[in-house]
């Protein structure tokens, strides 16, 4: 779920009946590497596909060079969204050399949870998230989406804070975000914010990216496209890259992203 948070994290909250097709947003099919104090640990690719009625989103994390040295561990997740910005269905596959984890996430007509199952081995668990933490909670790529749309907003100045409840099936935490100063890179200005992943159910004392309310706090930058797609390009931590988007296969060919 990290990979999909930071993400999640650099694009707000929903505006109620503002589609994305009526903001122009579009979609997009981005290439990404991850890297771990310099080092590439796995390749990103996250794709969303806007349609008439709902929008669907991908994403998949496969880690390569040392990190798949003892074993190739590969994330997937899909979701659907409504044209409201409500989430519809989700699910996720964890895998890893031994072992393999689904979940699958439903909510109904008002936007709650409805049902959360762990699948393993054929068999259904349901999910051990409390209810009352589950109230108003979105899937990772469904936040994407709703974070596009907050930076899209002309009401969201600098300074504008929010707060986004993410969940992924198995684990609940919360995306805080404040939009800062564009960054300049020659004449474009890039949206950019900060934030951080606070966790609510589900997480270890030594998962790492979250900051916990009595320890050091996270703040990671996200910076994302300013060709009016406001796709997330790349997260920093303390000046460190984490994510940077490498290739657009919107088109026929993937081509290169260049960032300075």
């Amino acid at each position: 779920m990290v990979a999909a948070a930071l993400l999640t994290v650099g694009l707000a909250v929903a505006v109620p009946g503002r589609p994305l097709a009526g903001l122009g947003l579009g979609g997009f099919d981005l290439r990404y590497s991850m890297q771990v104090r310099g080092v590439p640990v796995a390749t990103v690719t996250l794709t969303v596909t806007p349609g008439e009625i709902d929008t669907t989103s991908r994403l998949v994390v496969s880690t390569d060079g040392l990190a798949a040295l003892f074993g190739r561990h590969v994330t997937t997740m899909r979701a659907t969204t409504g044209h409201d910005q409500r989430p519809l269905h989700f699910t996720a596959r964890y895998e890893k050399p031994d072992r393999t984890r689904d979940l699958a996430v439903h909510w109904d007509e008002a936007g709650q949870v409805a049902r959360a199952v762990e699948i393993r081995r054929g068999r259904e668990r349901p999910s051990e998230v409390p209810p009352e933490a589950l109230r108003d909670a979105v899937d990772p790529l469904t936040g994407v989406l709703q974070l596009r749309q907050w930076l899209a907003d002309p009401a969201t100045a600098r300074g504008s804070e929010m707060t986004v409840a993410l969940f992924d099936g198995r684990k609940r935490l919360d995306l805080e975000a404040r939009r800062l100063e564009d960054r300049r890179i020659g004449a474009a200005s890039l949206p950019t914010l900060e934030v951080r992943l606070v966790p609510v159910h589900g997480f270890d004392a030594g998962d790492d990216f979250v900051s916990w309310p009595d320890g050091p706090q996270r703040w990671f930058e996200v910076t994302v496209s300013a060709d009016g797609r406001f796709a997330p390009v790349a997260v920093t931590e303390a000046g460190r890259a984490l994510l940077t988007a490498t290739h657009d296969c919107a088109e026929d060919a993937c081509a290169p992203i260049h960032l300075p």
